[in-house]
């Protein structure tokens, strides 16, 4: 039995896990490993982004519980959760799975400074000339390691004629450059000119390409070329799946592929907006459908992304637009349907929904596939030969799950409250403010505010309502200004919108749990203390929708 501890972060709620990683984890624990799963988003300030432990988390007691588990091997996906005290604690191998691609690194500088103590797998071939130039990292030290699948065929009634789920990708920030460039033609021919040198030469680095086309000062930011590849990505997948839409199409995915209506509405109309979180979900959508799309990001390059595995494990024809991987991975004479275009991938619908017998064959076929050489086991039976690792022992595995509520820091310091001694105001009829603040960064470098204010004497029930629109990733609420008591406190954010009667409407935020940030605002007793400059920052249910954020407390005393 090996000690294998699994680092990455969530993209769902609460910090479950999609199909992939949780297949990968049941697969090390129904091989008979000790797995330790380390889901970082109540760990991370950003999970998204940095590797910065909460003020909350007590290090070295982490750290102290990592080092206790006596790991033979730590995998991160994507860099996630390798804060630098964690990485020059642990003495095992470490292993770092990027299932994107390197300008989705978490921390990617510590990543950068770090990287000789790393292996790296990758999902496709690609991304080893990305690592070789931007981090100086040697084909030594890089493992070609595909995506695989643990899906089963499963004899269901047909339920669906063509499914797809998927992101509606955003790229809000590259959205906003466009707009501020749009009165300068030359520039925006210069834009579209590196948009599409993405088609002709798909490795070229990000900073060589800004600065061939002159947009070196323009794109800084570390995550603008992912913004860049989304919009490229979700214009690719709408017109796909506009042209397809009147088949029988059901879609499911993220909450704004309503908000396609504007420019294709049986698209919008196709959309169901039932959660689609587990392999159980997932397994049965593809069981139950004739054909199942896959539409690439363009991050991909070449990959194939784990739909692919799945669909072709499950009793769903995969019709797919091609990448290199196909062939390498399963070789010249498979019988997958390619498309190269809007108008192709329609074509190829048409023909395989009045062809059962042809639909069969496929679906044998890439079953086959599947199982002889890309379930999860195949994956670890690699990952064992270049750690000399046995990940394939006989017996009973494990599975422990650290909880950040065990490593919470015992007390948070609240300077300003220890210093200070306040005096009373006098006034019975004080005016107590909120302000909101959202934005789609953490450090709230360009946020939006608003702003509420009540008169509310001392001893009385606050209740202050927020209303924002497409509302950003991000939200920070200033709580008065001065200091203040309160007693329960309760933070609600909701859909402020019909459309999403289907799905959950509104969520409390735990202000033990989903706060990343916070400032002067203290807990003693079930009672909050905040003081002159008190704010907390926490993410957004419900990004890119219309919310109201209620605020309620019982307002004790102003001091």
């Amino acid at each position: 039995m090996a000690n294998v501890i699994f680092s990455t972060f969530s993209n769902l709620p609460d910090g479950v896990l999609d199909s992939f990683r949780q297949g990968f984890v049941d697969a090390l624990v129904r091989e008979g490993n000790s797995v330790l799963l380390f889901v970082t988003n109540q760990f991370l300030v950003n999970h998204n982004s940095s590797n910065d432990l909460r003020a909350s988390i007590d290090k070295h007691r982490l750290i102290l519980a990592i080092k206790e588990f006596n790991p033979d091997l730590f995998i991160s996906v994507n860099h996630s959760g390798l804060f630098p005290a964690l990485s020059d604690s642990i003495d095992c191998p470490i292993a770092i799975w990027l299932l994107d691609g390197p300008g989705y690194l978490i921390d990617p500088e510590h990543c950068r400074a770090k990287a000789s103590r790393y292996q790296f797998y990758i999902a496709t071939r690609t991304f080893r000339n990305d690592l070789n130039q931007s981090f100086a990292i040697p084909n030594s030290n890089i493992h070609d390691l595909p995506l695989a699948s643990d899906f089963q065929a499963q004899t269901k009634e047909t339920i669906y004629d063509i499914a797809f789920v998927g992101t509606n990708f955003t790229g809000q920030k590259f959205q906003e450059i466009v707009k501020k460039l749009g009165k300068n033609r030359h520039l925006i021919g210069k834009l579209r000119a590196l948009i599409a040198s993405y088609k002709s030469d798909s490795d070229m680095q990000f900073e060589a390409r800004t600065k061939k086309y002159g947009f070196e000062n323009i794109f800084t930011g570390g995550f603008d070329e992912a913004y860049i590849l989304n919009t490229i990505s979700i214009n690719k997948r709408i017109k796909v799946l506009d042209a397809i839409e009147d088949l029988g199409l059901i879609l499911y995915g993220t909450a704004d592929w309503t908000e396609t209506i504007k420019y294709s509405l049986g698209l919008a109309l196709s959309f169901d907006p039932s959660p689609v979180l587990t392999r159980t979900d997932l397994e049965s959508i593809y069981n139950t459908s004739k054909i199942s799309l896959n539409i690439s990001h363009s991050q991909a390059r070449g990959g194939l992304p784990w739909r692919v595995f799945d669909v072709m494990s499950c009793n769903s024809v995969l019709i797919s637009d091609f990448q290199e991987d196909f062939t390498r991975l399963f070789g010249k004479d498979i019988p997958i349907p390619i498309y190269e275009s809007p108008s192709e991938a329609r074509e190829v619908c048409n023909h395989l929904l009045k062809d059962e017998s042809h639909r069969r064959f496929i679906v044998e076929s890439c079953n086959k596939i599947i199982e002889s050489g890309h379930k999860f086991k195949h994956r670890l039976k690699t990952i064992s030969q270049i750690f000399n690792l046995n990940l394939l022992p006989t017996g009973t595995g494990e599975l422990t799950r650290l909880n950040a509520d065990n490593y919470k820091n015992k007390e948070q310091p609240f300077s300003r409250l220890n210093k200070v001694i306040p005096k009373m105001i006098d006034d019975t009829n004080k005016k107590f403010s909120l302000q909101l603040f959202q934005s789609n960064l953490i450090d709230f470098v360009a946020d939006n505010s608003k702003l509420v204010s009540i008169n509310i004497p001392e001893d009385k029930q606050l209740c202050c309502e927020f209303r924002l629109s497409k509302s950003m990733p991000f939200l920070r609420l200033d709580i008065g200004e001065y200091f203040s008591k309160h007693k329960n406190v309760r933070i609600t954010v909701s859909l402020d919108s019909q459309l999403s009667k289907n799905g959950p409407r509104s969520r409390i935020i735990d202000l033990s749990k989903d706060i990343i940030h916070s400032n002067e605002m203290h807990w003693k007793n079930s009672e909050l203390y905040c003081g002159f400059d008190s704010f907390c920052i926490f993410e957004n249910p419900f990004p890119s929708q219309d919310i109201k954020l209620n605020f309620e407390s019982f307002l004790i005393t102003g001091l």
